[in-house]
């Protein structure tokens, strides 16, 4: 059924991989992943061989060429390292948006936190914790999931056909329940940082993306901080999106998920690139550009507008001629006589 995934591939940011500039390698896709992204969009058949689910610990049914078994199969052990590619590319993000002012910590211990009631031996893990990143100081502590609206056989996940985001919200109410202490008072707050196979992004992950641009924008001069806003905002999403694209090829192909560059520098790029990614929205405000001056030239005969008379002085009652006259009325003249022909002004 070509529109079991229509929901899954809208929402805000889902088609970004689309639009990135493939100027570095985090927003660049392969030939071979963007093949599959733009085939699984369409809901083409992938260039995968036929065979079954596996080797163990697979569940040895046969696999669709949709790719749709694959990235649901919960046996395979796929799904919890394919989120890995999207991990990394949050903590890029995170570490580009609070700089050396803050702190980006990935795969830290919830015991390590500010949680209240875990235990020493507790052995529970957040893909990444983000400090300086609030402006009460309150430490982020975010889970990153990826998820397929759809089973292993092709069929929709409950509530999925029907309403934007069910998949998100499963992952949320799981997450939730894996971490109840982070959802107790204290400066610490759980954020599940959750997408789809389609490219659909949850609710806090586009409000994160939003913070952090809110971060970021503030250390641009005044005049910049809206193009600045909009640059990084085009970047960050782009890089997401693409991870999120990256990962979903690797686990239909079967295939090691690719290591994501490392940055070379945690501020990310200058501001003179970020702002070639702004996006120009309204007119411009620059003070309108002074009237130029009007000469309406005839065959043989130069008339001039109001607007270049001047002053009417030296004036002659013979002749009727202008004494003084533009530098740009005398050298249209000497022009007139060069081709033979007589100017009257």
């Amino acid at each position: 059924m070509p529109g079991r995934l229509v929901r899954s591939q809208s929402g805000p940011h889902a088609g970004s991989w689309l639009t990135a500039i493939p100027a570095e390698p985090a927003t660049t896709l392969a030939p071979q992943a963007m093949q599959l992204a733009l085939r699984r969009r369409l809901r083409m058949p992938l260039p995968l061989c036929h065979g079954r689910c596996g080797p163990a610990p697979g569940c040895g049914a046969q696999i669709d060429r949709l790719g749709d078994h694959a990235l649901a199969c919960p046996r395979t052990g796929l799904l919890a390292r394919r989120a890995k590619v999207v991990e990394r590319a949050w903590v890029r993000v995170a570490r580009e948006a609070v700089g050396a002012e803050g702190q980006v910590v990935p795969q830290q211990w919830l015991v390590h936190t500010t949680a209240p009631g875990v235990r020493a031996e507790d052995r529970r893990r957040l893909d990444v914790v983000i400090y300086g990143a609030m402006p009460n100081g309150s430490a982020l502590c975010c889970d990153a999931t990826l998820v397929s609206p759809l089973t292993r056989t092709a069929q929709p996940q409950p509530c999925t056909a029907d309403v934007d985001g069910a998949a998100l919200r499963a992952a949320e109410r799981r997450k939730a329940a894996t971490y109840p202490e982070l959802r107790r008072q204290g400066p610490q707050k759980l954020l599940v940082l959750g997408s789809e196979v389609g490219g659909r992004f949850n609710s806090d992950a586009q409000q994160l993306v939003r913070d952090l641009v809110r971060l970021r924008s503030y250390r641009a001069p005044p005049a910049l901080r809206a193009a600045a806003s909009s640059g990084w905002t085009r970047r960050w999403w782009g890089m997401l999106s693409v991870a999120v694209q990256q990962a979903v090829a690797s686990t239909a192909l079967g295939q090691p998920w690719p290591q994501p560059p490392e940055a070379t520098s945690i501020a990310g790029p200058p501001l003179d690139r970020v702002l070639d990614l702004a996006e120009a929205e309204g007119p411009s405000r620059l003070p309108p550009a002074a009237a130029t001056p009007v000469v309406v030239v005839g065959p043989r005969r130069l008339r001039r507008t109001p607007s270049l008379t001047g002053p009417k002085v030296g004036r002659s009652k013979k002749k009727k001629k202008w004494l003084v006259r533009p530098l740009s009325y005398q050298l249209i003249h000497i022009l007139y006589k060069s081709i033979g022909c007589e100017s009257k002004v």
